[in-house]
Order: C-alpha cells, then structure tokens, then sequence
C-alpha cells in the first residue's frame, strides 16, 4: 500500500517527468511540467529564502483543489526525487491543514468541493503516513521514533477521512492496514493486530484475496514480533496462499513480508 490506494498502493507513485518527442503537447505533459516547475521553485525558496515563504508560492495559485494537488505532489516529489523526509513531513502537513481548512470553509458553500478536499487530505495524510514507515525500508530514507508517532497520526486520520467520505472495502482495508503498520512501528501489538484484522475483514467484504492474505501475513509478523509462537506457521500459511495467486501484488506483497521481518526484528 505504498502510497496511495493504487498500488498498491504501492506502486504507488512512481515519479518520473514524462518526456515526448511528438510535435503536440498533450494535457498530461502540461502537468508533468507544471510540476517539475512548481519543484523546482519550491526548493529554490527553500533555499534562498525559508520554508514558509514557499507555502505562500504553493498556496499562491487561490484555486484549493489545485493547491491541494501541488502538496500532495511535493511531498511525493521530496519523498521519491529528494530523499528528504524534513521537507516531506513539511508539505505534508501543511497540505493536510490547508486542504481540511479549505473544506471547512466551503462546507455550507459548495458540498462537492468540500469533500473533494477531504479526500486531497486523506491521500495526503495516508502518503504522508506510508512516507515515515519504516517497513519499507527505504534506501536514504532514516526514520526516527517521532517520526512514526507522525506516522500514526497520519494514518489515524486517512482512516477517519475514510470513514466519513464512506470509501468502498479496499480502501478502507487499505486504511486500516496502514493504521496498523504504524502502531507496529510504534511498538503497540495489540493495537496493530487489531487493525490488521479489520484490515483483513474489509478484504474479504471486497472480494480482494490478495489483500485479505496480506493481511493475515501483517497479523502473523506482528505475532512473530511480539512472542507469539503460532506466528511463523501463520506466516507460513499466508505465505503459501499469496503464491498461489502468484500475482503481480502477491509477489510484492510476499517480499515486503521479509523486509518487514528483517527490519523489525533486529
């Protein structure tokens, strides 16, 4: 679930200008452009002048929707092309408060604009949580205790913005395992195993075996993890299930599974 509800969530965003050598520009490439100049002015400031100057440029254009796409693509940016985590927490947060005040104001004004909002902050928040895990261990990326405190309020919040904005089972499944994944991190079992098993719940409800057994392979690594000795066969069973299915997502979801052992366990 790496970032967010594609991926998946994983594959999540995968950052990459697109470059075309056809005559016409298509709207997509605009984008693309559009962001690597936001960036790019973004780290100029930073660097010249001081963070809060480059949330007066982010915030600059007065259209929220298009405020709200310019964190999220920050944080994705200085998480994937920076491996700077500072900056990502930074435009993280930043975006999540200036996309729920935004929604707030025009709650009474215009409903489909609020919650369109909240759901900018809710991918922003889930982002942001999956950034500052450190399951995924990821090369230049050093995450420290407060950083998954961060983390899991982060994922605290996707999972409440999921549950207002009524999303579909596989998202919410998605919410709930990454609400678990940081109290992994944040050293509280019980907590992460009963995340994970809503997780696993909401899989099922959504017909999404990979998802489902993913799940049951998080609740039998927090098993491991915290001493229970029924954890490796558990493992082993989830295991087997995903290499059945032997998809694209099985496969990563399996390697994930070591990675996660061999970071959390030391």
């Amino acid at each position: 679930m790496r970032h967010y509800y594609n991926i998946i969530l994983l594959t999540l965003f995968v950052i990459g200008i697109v470059m075309s050598n056809a005559k016409s520009t298509s709207g997509e490439e605009i984008s693309e452009a559009k962001r690597a100049e936001t960036f790019a002015a973004v780290k100029n400031m930073l660097e010249s002048q001081d963070l809060y100057k480059a949330f007066d440029y982010v915030n600059s254009p007065g259209d929220p929707e298009q405020v709200g796409e310019h964190y999220s693509n920050l944080l994705n940016d200085f998480y994937w092309k920076d491996k700077n985590l500072y900056h990502v927490k930074a435009f993280g947060q930043a975006g999540i408060h200036y996309c729920l005040s935004q929604a707030e104001i025009l709650r009474t004004q215009d409903s489909n604009r609020s919650v369109a909002l909240k759901n900018q902050a809710k991918v922003i928040a889930f982002n942001l949580a999956s950034c500052v895990w450190p399951g995924w261990n990821e090369p230049g990326i050093i995450i420290s205790s407060e950083d998954c405190r961060l983390g899991l309020e982060a994922a605290k919040l996707n999972l409440r913005l999921a549950t207002e904005l009524g999303d579909d089972d596989l998202k919410m499944s998605n919410s709930y395992w990454m609400v678990g994944a940081q109290y992994l991190a944040n050293q509280k079992y019980d907590e992460a195993a009963a995340s994970f098993e809503k997780s696993r719940e909401m899989a099922h409800r959504a017909g999404e075996k990979e998802y489902e057994f993913m799940a049951e392979g998080y609740l039998a690594i927090t098993g491991i993890i915290s001493g229970d000795k029924t954890g490796h066969d558990r493992l082993g069973e989830a295991t087997r299930k995903l290499t059945e299915i032997g998809s694209d997502d099985a496969l990563f979801f399996l390697d994930q599974f070591n990675t996660v052992l061999n970071t959390f366990i030391k």
